[in-house]
């Protein structure tokens, strides 16, 4: 063949019959197939690569809808709360609170934040409306046991904040809603343990005052949600045998009227 000739039909033939057939690809429902060898079996176990904008909006999609599935509430989920309930709980909070102030103002004297948590949930426990004042006492006061530097002092002022938020207990059966109720008492006594050496004894003493304190219209309130969540902190630990000590109580007094 000279340079700029044609190709002879021959020759077209030749380079067809030497140049292997390149396959082409097709994705079809159920896997990745070849067309134009017609030999290639069907891939079931193959996908096309998700984009990254695809595989963001699949997961937040997926993380919207265990948030909606988490805070939904059914009519079986819902707790009957009166305002007498709400009072109730706030009571007890702001008395378990009250006792663990001391602690916190030794070391930090001119921060008001947390006695005016304990103050804002006395209000409400002795009749007045809920308003923003419990809310916004309860996040001062968290944040000043985030800003503080000791530890027994950070659990008084965590029982404060916990005690003014008492009165936003929702009527939701969920395990979380147990620290509206005892986690006040449960951070009080770790402020105790703290203030004691990390003394877990003093701790157990605490939660035995809280139980001895507890009248039967919370221990009513308090069973009508699950029991409190098993976590590995030592808070969670004093509330969860609070609970379950005050529980207890309450089925020992019933077995007692009922002659069993």
């Amino acid at each position: 063949m000279g340079g700029g000739g044609r190709l002879s039909r021959s020759n077209v033939s030749a380079d067809r019959r030497t140049v292997p057939r390149l396959k082409s690809h097709k994705f079809r429902s159920g896997g990745w197939t070849s067309r134009g060898s017609g030999r290639s079996p069907r891939r079931r176990d193959a996908r096309p690569p998700l984009s990254d904008t695809l595989r963001n909006r699949q997961q937040s999609t997926l993380t919207r809808q265990l948030r909606d599935n988490e805070d939904m509430t059914t009519e079986r989920s819902k707790v009957e709360l009166s305002a007498h309930d709400l009072r109730v709980v706030a009571r007890y909070a702001a008395e378990s609170a009250r006792e663990s102030l001391s602690i916190f103002e030794e070391t930090y004297p001119g921060d008001r934040r947390p006695r005016l948590a304990v103050e804002a949930a006395w209000t409400f426990a002795e009749g007045a409306k809920r308003t923003k004042v419990q809310r916004t006492s309860a996040l001062a006061a968290h944040k000043a046991a985030r800003e503080a530097t000791n530890e027994a002092a950070q659990q008084a002022a965590h029982a404060a904040g916990a005690a003014a938020a008492a009165a936003y207990l929702h009527p939701l059966a969920k395990s979380t809603q147990i620290r509206h109720i005892l986690g006040a008492a449960a951070h009080a006594a770790r402020a105790a343990e703290l203030a004691a050496g990390g003394d877990q004894s003093v701790g157990a003493q605490r939660i035995e005052q809280a139980r001895q304190r507890a009248t039967p219209a919370l221990v009513a309130v308090l069973r009508r949600y699950p029991a409190a969540p098993s976590t590995g902190t030592r808070v969670a630990q004093l509330m969860r045998a609070l609970d379950t000590s005050l529980r207890s109580l309450y089925d020992g007094r019933n077995r007692s009227r009922n002659g069993s």
